[in-house]
């Protein structure tokens, strides 16, 4: 019975071990999928700080972007607000035409997916889709069910790769990473998730 036992556990691991990927090739980006935090919605402290800085303020409060920065000033991205559970992140691309600016966002401290609870990713055009396993499923179905109305924020390597509106709970276990740069960096996120 012993060695059955064994044998069984030593299959067991030997499937596990064979269903990683290979990822020789490519360097591993992180990952995650958080809320956003308005600035409406952050502490007077925090906002108090950041009008000391060089920030575009939107005007809009109510609205999932703080304001703009440049590359240059990045050091706002380096402020510790963890005491609030708060981090703030800069969109991957220049969202104005001159391409000088940079979306800035506050995102809750602990994303609700991340690289673990991805099964597997697929490259369509400028889209990443991933396949969550059965817990990172869960988790993504629990999240959207807490923010139907509300943005949320695909963040790669610190900056944000995606930011959407939940507009229902998501129970399939798949989400996709929209308006890649290009199919080639697309390509490149899928292999490296």
């Amino acid at each position: 019975m012993k060695t059955f036992n064994v044998m069984l556990i030593m299959y067991l691991m030997l499937l596990c071990g064979c269903n990683t990927r290979d990822k020789a090739n490519t360097t591993a980006m992180s990952f995650g999928i958080y809320e956003t935090v308005r600035s409406d919605e952050m502490p007077s402290a925090i906002m108090d700080t950041l009008k000391t800085m060089n920030i575009h303020f939107e005007e809009n409060a109510a609205y999932s972007i703080i304001g703009y920065i440049t590359k240059e000033e990045l050091s706002v991205l380096q402020m510790d607000f963890s005491g609030e559970n708060i981090q703030l992140v800069r969109s991957m691309y220049p969202v104005d035409n001159e391409r000088q600016y940079y979306s800035l966002a506050a995102i809750k401290g602990k994303p609700a997916v991340v690289n673990a609870d991805l099964k597997k990713t697929k490259n369509k055009g400028t889209s990443v889709e991933l396949y969550f396993n059965l817990e990172g499923a869960q988790k993504w179905a629990d999240f959207t069910k807490k923010n139907v109305g509300k943005v949320i924020v695909f963040v790669l390597d610190n900056q944000i790769c995606t930011m959407t509106s939940v507009g229902a709970e998501i129970r399939d276990g798949v989400a996709r990473i929209d308006r890649l740069e290009d199919e080639s960096f697309a390509k490149k996120v899928a292999e490296s998730l």
